[in-house]
């Protein structure tokens, strides 16, 4: 460690040392309120002394009565204060924080033998509290300490004591640093505020954005009534001010009054099929991307080609409603529809970040069936709106939040507030609430007022409106066996070993790494990925499989 870093550590401020007289804190702030009162009714009483000498009946019950009401103003009082002042706040959680230690027996007992006898006394171990506007430190000594153990685990309990959100935990030599955070609900932005910063991403609240280049895909979840819809629109006027947005709603519900709209018309899909013929084109555009994105890096003589950005792209974003619901329409049944959509939203998810184009899927109940581990787990962003299940919590955020108190309310102050938790993945989860959205705010208003982006990868809008086609040099250029297996995370001699089973099924395809992948090659590769990841079967029993499925459709044999 430099000599800098040592004079740090040393005059490193960690906050008021927690002391056993705090645990007296709570009585002494009631003793000062009540000394207030009682002085008042000392002076009445001195102001009206000779009326008191001389009995007078009125005047003695009058202050017995209010005598008898200084321990309920007092407790009113106390109760007040807390909520509404801050530094009154600061003390009382000084006294709960020496509470906790005493209670959890976080202290060594001594004795000090006297001439009246043996006086016992309690000692606690170095505990900091620093308070900031927004966050609390507690800082907990180590370094040998009898509870060092226990105090590396304290970030629930210090969450349901404190009545705050622990966002993190920092582990020192000599210290471990807990950090809580509180009044998040003075973070929350009305719906207006929700805008687009090229360095920080969409703005969710004062506090928290949405980078989606450096955390692809969002993941949005909770119950009905929650407020997904309200969230999901308050981002839409982020969204639609950037880039396009195709947006699918298979109940037919939320997006329905927006269809007409200039700036959403023909990129609402509503059915089913139509809904994965989205996804499917959403792989297409996104290789049509990438392949101007090639082509303008070669231009510049680039080595390596960079984020869809750097070479002027708008952002792409599909956008699917109601996820478990489209989900459970493809199952009765329908397994190659299924396997179809699956195919293509594993390919975005795993290679749309580079080329610009993002997932956003909003659901009631994140689950394994319809949401598996590798999608899951790749969608970068998660937020749940309202109340989710016990196990819908440990779904969307992970291992890392297992010990984390997920609270649930909805009204706030006596007001209705969607409120949840946000995190990428990986990261701790920390509370949210979802835009304001007041009276007098309207979204369909702000999204009128949008021009249209045009979408000139989009083969389909491309005919219909007449947008200038690509150029061929661009479309030629395909990816390699070694781009497509890196691209995935799927190690090259697996990646061989697939195509060396097409091979052997009929295909007329190259195993080495810089065989070059037509789209129909990658959509296959792509399905026998996720064949692999939701039956487990051998690669040449799913190879055979996917072969013998595109040869029904190919025949028109399956429908």
């Amino acid at each position: 460690m430099s000599e800098i870093s040592v004079i740090r550590e040393v005059l490193t401020y960690r906050g008021v040392k927690i002391r056993p007289w705090m645990l007296k804190i709570n009585a002494i702030l009631q003793v000062f309120i009540s000394l207030v009162f009682l002085s008042g009714i000392a002076f009445l009483a001195y102001s009206n002394l000779e009326r008191l000498m001389d009995m007078d009946k009125l005047l003695l019950v009058f202050l017995g009565s209010l005598l008898l009401l200084v321990p309920f103003l007092t407790r009113f009082l106390h109760r007040y204060f807390e909520e509404r002042f801050l530094f009154y706040k600061k003390w009382i959680r000084l006294y709960i924080m020496a509470r906790f230690l005493k209670d959890h027996s976080f202290y060594i007992e001594k004795e000090k033998k006297t001439e009246k006898g043996v006086k016992r006394k309690i000692v606690f171990p170095k505990v900091y509290v620093k308070q900031k506007s927004y966050e609390l430190f507690i800082s907990l000594e180590l370094q040998g300490n009898k509870f060092q153990e226990q105090f590396l685990n304290l970030g629930s309990e210090f969450e349901t004591a404190f009545f705050m959100d622990f966002m993190d935990k920092v582990d020192g030599e000599k210290f471990v640093v807990y950090q809580l955070a509180y009044a998040a609900f003075l973070n929350r932005i009305h719906a207006s505020e929700v805008t687009y910063d090229p360095k920080k991403g969409i703005k969710l609240a004062k506090n928290l954005w949405w980078n989606f280049v450096e955390s692809p895909h969002l993941l949005v979840a909770g119950g009905t009534g929650g407020g997904k819809t309200t969230f999901i629109r308050a981002v839409l006027i982020a969204l639609l001010k950037i880039g396009v947005v195709d947006a699918c709603d298979p109940k037919r519900a939320d997006f329905v009054p927006l269809e007409n709209l200039e700036v959403l018309k023909g990129r609402i899909h509503y059915d089913t099929e139509k809904i994965v013929s989205c996804f499917e084109n959403g792989v297409e555009i996104m290789h049509n991307r990438m392949a101007t994105m090639r082509k303008l890096a070669a231009e510049r003589g680039e080595k390596e080609l960079g984020s869809f950005d750097k070479y002027g792209l708008e952002p792409y974003f599909i956008l699917c409603d109601e996820f478990n619901s489209l989900v459970a329409s493809m199952e009765s049944g329908n397994y190659v529809l299924r396997e179809r959509f699956m195919a293509a939203d594993k390919q975005l998810i795993l290679q749309g970040r580079q080329a610009g184009v993002f997932l956003i899927k909003l659901m009631q109940k994140p689950s394994a069936q319809d949401l598996p581990t590798i999608i899951r787990d790749n969608m970068m962003f998660h937020i749940s709106i309202g109340k989710l299940s016990d196990t819908g919590y440990p779904m969307m955020f992970g291992d890392e939040n297992k010990n984390k108190r997920f609270k649930n309310y909805t009204r706030l102050a006596g007001k209705r507030v969607y409120r949840g938790y946000a995190a990428v993945v990986g990261e701790l989860a920390q509370e949210y609430y979802s835009p304001l959205v007041t009276k007098d705010f309207n979204f369909y208003d702000v999204y009128e007022a949008y021009p249209r982006i045009a979408n000139p990868f989009n083969p389909l809008e491309k005919n219909k409106e007449g947008l200038p086609s690509l150029p061929v040099e661009a479309m030629a250029q395909q990816t390699s066996l070694a781009d497509f297996a890196k691209e995935n995370d799927l190690p090259l001699s697996t990646a061989r070993k697939i195509m060396e089973l097409l091979a052997e099924n009929g295909y007329e395809v190259e195993s080495s790494a810089g065989a070059a992948l037509s789209d129909q090659i990658q959509n296959l590769l792509v399905q026998i990925m996720a064949d692999k990841e939701l039956t487990n079967d051998t690669y040449k029993v799913v190879v055979k499989r996917i072969v013998d499925r595109q040869e029904e459709l190919a025949s028109g044999a399956v429908q």
